[in-house]
């Protein structure tokens, strides 16, 4: 168990995943985690989509930007651990790293919006710095989302 993170690519929005015809208007964008749904319970129609998904239709594997492991849930604690003993309130400080991100080492199914994503980089801009590469690696992890949500302008989910 633990915590990921993950942008989905904009290849539909850009017309580079052909959406066959036949599933056109069905095949949707979720507006929390900016990945592709079908919204349709016709199991033809479903079927067409999971060909259509497997066929690969663009170049990211399962039309993911990037997948990044931001580590277990003991990893996540020494990241709260660090930010309690560094900073006086990481709350009030950091809050869309600690209230979002870091709030708890195995939550799934969230996200944050670009918007969100844009306060995160502010940030980790002014994150302390550690001398533990665990610490280290996280915050460049999560600087490769973020960077990777703002180039195409998606969410982050995690």
């Amino acid at each position: 168990m633990g915590l990921d993170g993950y942008v989905a690519c904009d290849c539909l929005e850009k017309g580079t995943a052909q959406v066959p015809a036949a599933i056109a208007g069905l095949v949707k964008i979720d507006q929390d985690t900016g990945s592709t749904y079908f919204d349709s319970p016709d199991k033809r129609l479903r079927q067409v989509y999971s060909q259509w998904r497997a066929s690969k239709p663009c170049p990211h594997d399962g039309s993911m930007l990037l997948v990044v492991r931001l580590g277990s849930a003991n990893g996540i604690g020494l990241i709260r651990k660090f930010l309690t003993e560094r900073v006086g309130d990481p709350e009030t400080e950091f809050p869309v790293l600690w209230k979002r991100v870091v709030h708890s080492g195995v939550h799934s199914g969230g996200s944050l919006d670009v918007n969100d994503t844009m306060r995160l980089e502010v940030e980790l801009q002014r994150r302390p710095t550690s001398d533990d590469p665990v610490v280290e690696r996280f915050f460049a992890k999560l600087g490769r989302l973020v960077a990777a949500a703002l180039s195409v302008g998606k969410p982050i989910g995690f």
